[in-house]
C-alpha cells in the first residue's frame, strides 16, 4: 500500500510541477534534513518547477516522508492532489463541464477583471475549500496596495493551485455574491429568460439592443441570407475535440454596427475613451486609415525595422495598431510587445489597442499592478503585452523570457533609446544578440516618435551624427515619414494658433529682496565655516551668479555631493556645511515660486519645509537650529506684508484661460506646463479658486515620488487623474514635463506654458498636445526663457533640414554609418562589462564598518551586513534597531515584501533604509548612499552596491527567523 502511494506520488509528478508550490508544505514535512529544505528552498527562486523535482523525489523514496508529504498538502488546502492521490476523478460529463467552464472564464478574462470584486466572493470560496484563509490575506493585501485588477489575478491564480473543479465553484460564487449577470452569460443552459432577468440583452444580430451577449451563442449566417440565426452551446451538443470547441466558441463576437467601410480613426480616437463596455473577445473592428497614415506604415508592412517619425497629432498609434493588426495576421505564431516608458501611456495604449484587437489576447503588466506568474507563461496565453521596458529588461535578467521569442517589439517615443534609458539598455541586448548569434531570428522593431531630435548639436552635420547613434540603438535602417501625403496631412494634424505673451517682470520685488537677504546670510554662514576649519579647497567654494538660475541650484547640488563624500573635512565642518547647502536649495525654490507666484504660496511651501524639517528636534546640531529658526522669522515676516502686490502674471493668467474657455466653450481641455512640482501644485491651487465661478475644475499633473516623502503622484494616482481628465470630470490640468509627452487626450484645445522651458523635442510635442481644431497654444514667458525657446525653435528647423538630408543619402552609405556605430558601441559596453567583472572578481574579505554619512557616529559591522535574494542588504544584528528611529509609511507591496517604515539615524536626520515585512518579519534593508565605508583610517563614498569591494554573504529566510521576530498576522474577518 505504502509502495503505491510513492508510486503514485511520482506519477503524478506532472501535476505538481504544474501547481505545487513548494515552500507552502516544505516546512511542514517532518523528517526533511536542513541541508535538502535550503537546497529547495534555493531552487524554488530560480526554478519552481525544479524545486518541485527535488521534492518529490526526496519524499517518494521514504514511506514516513511520503505520508508526511500528504499530510502536509491536505494542510496547506490542497485539494486537487489529494484527490488525485485518493484516485477520486471526476466522471468523464464533470470533467468535460469543468473544461468548458475553464475555457469561458479564460475567454471572458478581460471582461471578468473589469467587473468583479474579488472580496466579495472569497468568502464563499473559503467556506468551500477552493482558497484558503492566507489565499484571502493576500487577495485583501493586493487589492489595497495594487487595485482589484491584480486582486483577481491572483485569485485566478490561487483557485487553480487548490481545487481541480474551481471553474464551477467560481461560478458558484459569483451567483451567491449577486453578480447573476456575469454568471448567466458564461452558463451553457442559460435560456434566453434567464438572460433577459438578469440584464443580458439577446437578439438578432445588427440589432441596436444587442450589446451584451453571451458567450454561449455562437451566430452563423447563411449564404443566401444576412439575417443570423442564435443557437445556444450545450455539452452534449459539443464535441470532445478540444480543437472543434476552441473553433466553435472563437466564432463569438459582439454584433456589428452596420459599417462596412470600416471607422474613421479620427472618429473613433473621439469616442474609445468613452466606450462603457469595451469587449476583449469582440471582432476586430476595421480602422480606415488616411493615405498618409498607409504612407508611414508602408515601409514597417514590409517587416524591416522602422522608425515611424511624424507630427504630435498625426495618428501614429492608429499606424502602430494597423501595423500590429496586419503582424497578427501574416505571422504563424505571432509575440507583440508594445512598450511606452511611463505607466499612464502603457495603460493608455492598452485601452485602445485591446478595442480594436477582436479575438487577439492582450494583457497588460503595469509596475503597481506585478502579476505573480512569470512573462514566459503568460506569453503562451496572450498575443499582445503592453508594459514599461524596464520591465521587458526585469523579465530578461531573471531568465523568465528571451528577446527572440517575440516577432515585433514597438517602442514609444523611441527618441529616448540612448545613453542610460531602459530602451537603450533592451536594445543593447538586442543588438547584442544579433551579433553573437546571427542565425537566431529577431522581432521586427518599429519606433514611434515626433521628432529624433539633435541632442547638443547645433549644425545639420552634428545632428545627422545624433540620429545615426538613435538609428544604431534601435537597430533600424528605415525612416518613414509622409512625402507623398503631406497636403492630405495638414488637413488633418491641428496646428494650434500660437501667442507669444512677455511676462510682467517686477524689478522692484521686496520678497525677493528678502529671500536673496536670507541666502546672503546662510552663504555667510558657510563661508565662515569653511575659514575657521581651515578648509581650503577651492572646488568647495559658493557658486556666484543669479540666485534664481538653474545654474546656482545646479552648482549647489554638485556641491553637496562633494562635501558629502570628501572624507577630509572634520565632521561637524562636513555636517555644517552640508546644512547650509540643503537650506540654500530651499530658498532657492521659494525664489522661484515667489517669481511665478504669490507670497501666500512662498509661505505655503516655507512652511512644508519648516514642518519636515523640525520633525525629529533632539537630531538637530546648533548650526541646524539656526537655519531652522532663520526659516520661522522668514514666514512670519512675509505673513505680516500685507502691502505687497499680487504677482500680476497670475492675473493674466486667469484672464486668458476664462477668455479661452468662452471661446471655446466650457466643456474643453487644456494643459497648463511649468517648470517645477511646487509651482504645479501652487498653480493649480490658485486656478482652481479662480476658475470655480465659471466651473473649470483644475489638478496638478506630476511625476512620480521620488521618494516616500515627496510630492509626487503614484501610478495609480496618475492613471485616476488621466481618466478624469478625459472625461471632464477635471478640466485643466497644471503640468510639469511628465505631461508633454504622449498622453493622447483628443478633446484637448488649450494649451499654456508658464515660463517653461523646454528643447527641441518639447516644443514639437508641447504643441502637439492640442489635439482639436482651432487650438490654441499661449506662450508666457520672460526674456531668458524666450531666448532658450527660440535657441530649442532653431534646433527644431536643423532637425527637419537633416532628416531630409539623410534622406537623401544612399541607402548603403546609412547602413555602413549604422554599422560602424553599433561596433564602437559594442566594444564599450564590452570594455564596461570587463571592467564590473574584474571589480566582481576583485572583492575580498576583510573588516569594514558602515557609519552614517552626516554624523559619521551611527555604524554597522561588515559581518553583520547580509545579501537577501541577491538584491537586498539586510543589517542584520537586532542591536542596530536600537541605533535608529522608525517612521511608519503608508505600506506597499513590492516583490512580495511589504515597505513598511522609513529608518532614520538616531543621531542625526540621515534616511539609513527602509523596513520591510517578508514573510511577517520587519526587516531593515540599508541604502548605501546613505552611508560611507570605513576600511581601517580611511572612509570611501560608494553610490552603489556592487562598488563595495567586500564580499557580503547571502542570508536566508530561516536564518531572517532567528535575528527578527515574527509578527503576528490579524485573523481575516
Amino acid at each position: 500500500m505504502e509502495n503505491d502511494l510513492r508510486e503514485r506520488i511520482k506519477f503524478l509528478l506532472p501535476e505538481f510541477q504544474k501547481f505545487l508550490k513548494p515552500t507552502d508544505v516544505l516546512f511542514n514535512i517532518q523528517g526533511l534534513s536542513v541541508e535538502l529544505q535550503e537546497k529547495i528552498w534555493e531552487n524554488e527562486k530560480r526554478s519552481r518547477t525544479e524545486a518541485v523535482a527535488l521534492l518529490i523525489n526526496a519524499v517518494s523514496v521514504n514511506e514516513n516522508l511520503t505520508a508526511k508529504f500528504v499530510v502536509a498538502l491536505s494542510d496547506e488546502g490542497y485539494q486537487r492532489f489529494i484527490d488525485l492521490i485518493n484516485k477520486e476523478y471526476p466522471d468523464k460529463g464533470d470533467k468535460f463541464c469543468q473544461d468548458y467552464y475553464e475555457f469561458l472564464i479564460c475567454y471572458m478574462k478581460g471582461d471578468l477583471l473589469e467587473r468583479i470584486e474579488p472580496m466579495d466572493i472569497c468568502g464563499f470560496l473559503y467556506q468551500n475549500k477552493c482558497i484558503e484563509l492566507s489565499d484571502m490575506e493576500t487577495i485583501r493585501s493586493e487589492c489595497d496596495s495594487h487595485g482589484k485588477f491584480q486582486a483577481v489575478q491572483e485569485l485566478f491564480f490561487l483557485m487553480q493551485r487548490r481545487r481541480d473543479d474551481w471553474p464551477s465553484l467560481f461560478l458558484e460564487a459569483l451567483k451567491e455574491s449577486g453578480r447573476e449577470d456575469i454568471k448567466a452569460k458564461m452558463d451553457p443552459g442559460a435560456s434566453p429568460e434567464e438572460l433577459e432577468r438578469t440584464g443580458v440583452t439577446v437578439g438578432m444580430v445588427g440589432s441596436q439592443q444587442n450589446q451584451d451577449v453571451s458567450i454561449t451563442e455562437i451566430y452563423s449566417r447563411t449564404s443566401d441570407d444576412q439575417t443570423a440565426e442564435k443557437r445556444v452551446l450545450t455539452p452534449d451538443q459539443i464535441n470532445d475535440d478540444v480543437e472543434e470547441l476552441s473553433d466553435r466558441v472563437s466564432a463569438v463576437g459582439l454584433a456589428e454596427d452596420g459599417d462596412k467601410d470600416g471607422l474613421d480613426s479620427d472618429y473613433e480616437e473621439e469616442k474609445y475613451m468613452k466606450e462603457g463596455s469595451e469587449k476583449e473577445f469582440s471582432k476586430p473592428k476595421e480602422i480606415k486609415l488616411r493615405e498618409y497614415q498607409l504612407e508611414l506604415a508602408e515601409k514597417a508592412l514590409t517587416g524591416k525595422n522602422t522608425v515611424i517619425c511624424a507630427d504630435t497629432g498625426s495618428g501614429k498609434t492608429w499606424v502602430a495598431l494597423h501595423i500590429v493588426q496586419e503582424h497578427l495576421n501574416s505571422k504563424e505564431s505571432p509575440k507583440v510587445a508594445f512598450m511606452a516608458r511611463t505607466n499612464p501611456l502603457v495603460q493608455q495604449q492598452y485601452t485602445l489597442f485591446k478595442n480594436f484587437l477582436g479575438e487577439k489576447k492582450v494583457y497588460i503588466i503595469n509596475k503597481d499592478e506585478k502579476s505573480n506568474v512569470p512573462l514566459k507563461k503568460l506569453m503562451e496565453f496572450s498575443d499582445v503585452f503592453f508594459f514599461t521596458p524596464q520591465i521587458l529588461i526585469n523579465n530578461i535578467e531573471k531568465g523568465e523570457t528571451r528577446i527572440p521569442e517575440f516577432t515585433l517589439l514597438i517602442l514609444d517615443e523611441c527618441h529616448h533609446t540612448a545613453k542610460g534609458e531602459p530602451y537603450n539598455n533592451l536594445m543593447r541586448k538586442y543588438i547584442k544578440t544579433k551579433h553573437n548569434n546571427k542565425d537566431i531570428p529577431l522581432p521586427q522593431i518599429v519606433g514611434l516618435t515626433a521628432s529624433i531630435g539633435v541632442g547638443p548639436a547645433t549644425t545639420e552635420d552634428g545632428a545627422i551624427a545624433h540620429m545615426i547613434k538613435i538609428f544604431s540603438n534601435l537597430d533600424v535602417h528605415e525612416i518613414s515619414t509622409v512625402e507623398a501625403n503631406k497636403e492630405e496631412m495638414k488637413k488633418f494634424v491641428a496646428i494650434p494658433t500660437e501667442e507669444h505673451v512677455k511676462m510682467e517682470v517686477c524689478y522692484e520685488d521686496p520678497c525677493k529682496k528678502i529671500i536673496e537677504g536670507e541666502m546672503k546670510k546662510v552663504e555667510t554662514i558657510y563661508e565662515e565655516t569653511m575659514k575657521g576649519k581651515e578648509v581650503s579647497n577651492s572646488r568647495q567654494n559658493l557658486p556666484g551668479g543669479e540666485y534664481l538660475s538653474k545654474t546656482y541650484l545646479g552648482s549647489i547640488i554638485k556641491l553637496k555631493n562633494q562635501i558629502m563624500c570628501d572624507t577630509t573635512l572634520p565632521q561637524d565642518s562636513g555636517r555644517k556645511m552640508i546644512c547650509c547647502l540643503t537650506h540654500l536649495g530651499i530658498l532657492h525654490e521659494a525664489l522661484d515660486i515667489n517669481y511665478l507666484m504669490n507670497v501666500e504660496h512662498v509661505v505655503q511651501f516655507l512652511n512644508k519645509k519648516y514642518v519636515e524639517e523640525s520633525q525629529q528636534p533632539d537630531k538637530l546640531i546648533p548650526i541646524e537650529r539656526k537655519l531652522l529658526k532663520f526659516e520661522k522669522e522668514l514666514i512670519k515676516t512675509f505673513e505680516n506684508q500685507k502691502s505687497i502686490k499680487p504677482n500680476p502674471n497670475l492675473r493674466l493668467i486667469e484672464e486668458k484661460l476664462q477668455e479661452l474657455y468662452s471661446e471655446s466653450g466650457k466643456d474643453s481641455l487644456g494643459m497648463i506646463f511649468v517648470q517645477t512640482r511646487a509651482t504645479a501644485k501652487s498653480l493649480a491651487e490658485y486656478l482652481n479658486d479662480k476658475l470655480q465661478g465659471i466651473d473649470i475644475p483644475v489638478k496638478p499633473f506630476i511625476g512620480s515620488k521620488s521618494s516616500e516623502t515627496s510630492d509626487g503622484l503614484s501610478e495609480t494616482e496618475k492613471k485616476e487623474l488621466l481618466e478624469d481628465f478625459r472625461s471632464h470630470k477635471v478640466k485643466l490640468l497644471v503640468a510639469t514635463s511628465v505631461g508633454s509627452e504622449g498622453i493622447d487626450v483628443p478633446e484637448c484645445n488649450i494649451v499654456m506654458k508658464y515660463n517653461y522651458s523646454g528643447n527641441e523635442i518639447n516644443i514639437i510635442q508641447m504643441r502637439g498636445r492640442t489635439r482639436k481644431a482651432g487650438g490654441q497654444a499661449i506662450y508666457i514667458s520672460d526674456q531668458s526663457v524666450l531666448r532658450r525657446d527660440l535657441v530649442s525653435m532653431e534646433k527644431a528647423a536643423v532637425m527637419h533640414r537633416a532628416l531630409d538630408e539623410l534622406k537623401q543619402k544612399g541607402k548603403e552609405e546609412i547602413r555602413k554609418m549604422i554599422l560602424t556605430e553599433q561596433k564602437n558601441d559594442l566594444q564599450h559596453q564590452e570594455e564596461q562589462e570587463r571592467k564590473l567583472r574584474e571589480l566582481q572578481n576583485q572583492k575580498k574579505r576583510g573588516f569594514f564598518k558602515l557609519v552614517c554619512a552626516t554624523c559619521k557616529e551611527t555604524e554597522i559591522n561588515g559581518d553583520n551586513i547580509k545579501l537577501y535574494k541577491q538584491n537586498h542588504h539586510v543589517a542584520a544584528e537586532r542591536e542596530f534597531l536600537d541605533k535608529v528611529k522608525k517612521e511608519d509609511i503608508k505600506e506597499e507591496k513590492i516583490n512580495q515584501m511589504i515597505r513598511k517604515s522609513i529608518i532614520y539615524c538616531k543621531k542625526c536626520p540621515q534616511k539609513l533604509g527602509k523596513i520591510f515585512l517578508i514573510h511577517d518579519l520587519e526587516v531593515p534593508l540599508l541604502k548605501i548612499d546613505a552611508f560611507l565605508c570605513k576600511e581601517g583610517d580611511k572612509l570611501r563614498k560608494y553610490k552603489n552596491w556592487k562598488f563595495v569591494p567586500y564580499i557580503i554573504d547571502e542570508i536566508n529566510h530561516k536564518d531572517l527567523e532567528i535575528i527578527f521576530p515574527k509578527l503576528t498576522t490579524p485573523e481575516v474577518s
